[in-house]
């Protein structure tokens, strides 16, 4: 759930910004992502780059494909759902998580990789934070 970053009700109207994408005003969306038929507007990409799409989707087998590498297909769908929840990708996430479950991956070994993810996210933050410090020292 996105954070509500500021209401205005000036005017007679209502203009809501919910994190950087979405504005509701007067009331009603003016644009909405995330919808689950968001996948139709792959027709229209394939359709503008398809040399660049193919690409990319011959990448993506060949990455998770069962003939190529040493890790097994679970600990793959594990890893995709990791950097999924730290790209916030919400068609990744599920994707991979059902990938994850077909491969023998149970809800604790979904959690775990959840919560991977986070300290990593959370780590970059704190060593982010160094910056900061040293920052302080420059001056």
């Amino acid at each position: 759930m996105e954070s509500i970053v500021s209401v205005d009700t000036r005017q007679g109207g209502l203009s809501v910004c919910v994190g950087k994408h979405h504005r509701i005003e007067k009331g009603r969306p003016k644009v909405h992502y995330h919808d689950s038929d968001d996948s139709k507007f792959m027709n229209d990409l394939r359709a503008q780059a398809p040399e660049m799409i193919g690409a990319f989707f011959d990448f993506d087998k060949a990455v998770f494909s069962k003939k190529v590498g040493n890790l097994d297909p679970a600990t793959r769908e594990l890893i995709a759902v990791a950097v999924a929840v730290t790209t916030q990708c919400p068609y990744c996430i599920e994707t991979h998580v059902r990938k994850a479950k077909t491969e023998g991956a149970g809800g604790s070994d979904i959690a775990e990789a959840v919560m991977i993810a986070a300290a990593l996210r959370a780590g970059g933050a704190v060593t982010h934070g160094w910056l900061a410090m040293k920052a302080l020292q420059d001056d």
